[in-house]
């Protein structure tokens, strides 16, 4: 079974669920953590490749990317799990969520760009050799010395210029506007949707929520998302347990729905120390809890 073959088999349950391996980054090796996401019965998985931290390494592709291809292929058979999108982190140390501005789209160090141009067309290359729907790389930050404009005017050109490459290759590029980005507001994350065509999102209203952004001015984020996160978050707490959510998800799967979404809804509870509040999480049992949720609301709006 290859990814189109395991894409099609999940097409056929109408919802298509996906997760991030990084929510069993204990469970080693990366086979582990694709086994386990077939034991829940999900579809896809979001395949992270973030700095020195993840399973598989950025690393280790660009050293032989044709070992990397047939690793991921080998696996997406073994266990049916397709590739819902991969996501490229830069940050050399997300266990820190300090530095996403190293090697971002819009750093303005000409070296870094270069090396971060370099690791693009890599993992780019494989995407497409593995056949992932979309690509997610992050903004960049507001830079201290320069106008918020000029760094968001920086993200436009270079994800513009990614993005055009990447569907070149039939990937779509997606970006994903975080807490401390340089969208990390909604208005900034549709302008930059409407200037960095054909750039999509992949959205987590987490990133907002835990901002104190109201559900309902997310809303026509959702017409340009390539792919989504669902994760409970409440105000000042972007991680929590489904329970204490402020995000109601039935509508934000309504809303979805009607603005025509057909991708993944991908999980990603994570557990990482710091600043951040996201170690306090059992990542199994609240991507279980929230697979229910989904699962039994799209099975209501199904029946009706």
């Amino acid at each position: 079974m290859n990814n189109e073959m395991a894409e099609n088999a999940a097409e056929k349950s109408g919802l298509r669920l996906s997760c991030a391996d990084y929510s069993f980054r204990p469970l080693q090796p990366w086979e582990s953590a694709m086994q386990a996401i077939a034991g829940l019965g999900l579809d896809g998985v979001d395949l992270c490749l973030i700095g020195g931290s993840s399973h598989l390494n950025v690393e280790d592709l660009m050293a032989d990317p044709d070992a990397m291809v047939r690793r991921i292929n080998d696996t997406v058979a073994a266990t049916g799990v397709a590739i819902a999108d991969i996501a490229l982190l830069a940050d050399p140390d997300l266990q820190t969520l300090s530095n996403f501005g190293y090697m971002a789209a819009n750093n303005p160090d000409p070296e870094l760009r270069e090396a971060a141009d370099a690791m693009f067309e890599a993992v780019l290359d494989v995407a497409a050799r593995v056949g992932a729907r979309s690509l997610t790389v992050l903004p960049g930050v507001l830079w201290p010395h320069e106008t918020k404009e000029e760094s968001f005017q920086r993200t436009v050109t270079v994800l513009t210029e990614m993005a055009l490459k990447a569907q070149a290759r039939g990937v779509k590029l997606c970006v994903e506007p975080h807490v401390g980005s340089v969208i990390q507001d909604p208005e900034d994350a549709l302008r930059l949707c409407q200037e960095a065509a054909p750039c999509g999102l992949t959205l987590d209203y987490s990133h907002f929520i835990s901002r104190g952004v109201e559900q309902d001015a997310l809303d026509e984020l959702t017409k340009h998302a390539v792919y989504v996160h669902a994760r409970a978050a409440t105000t000042g707490r972007l991680q929590v347990p489904l329970e204490r959510s402020e995000i109601d998800f039935p509508r934000w799967m309504d809303v979805l729905t009607g603005n025509g979404y057909e991708g993944y809804v991908g999980f990603e509870y994570v557990n990482i120390e710091g600043d951040f509040q996201l170690d306090d999480i059992d990542t199994l049992t609240e991507t279980a809890k929230m697979r229910d949720l989904l699962r039994g609301h799209w099975a209501t709006v199904d029946a009706g």
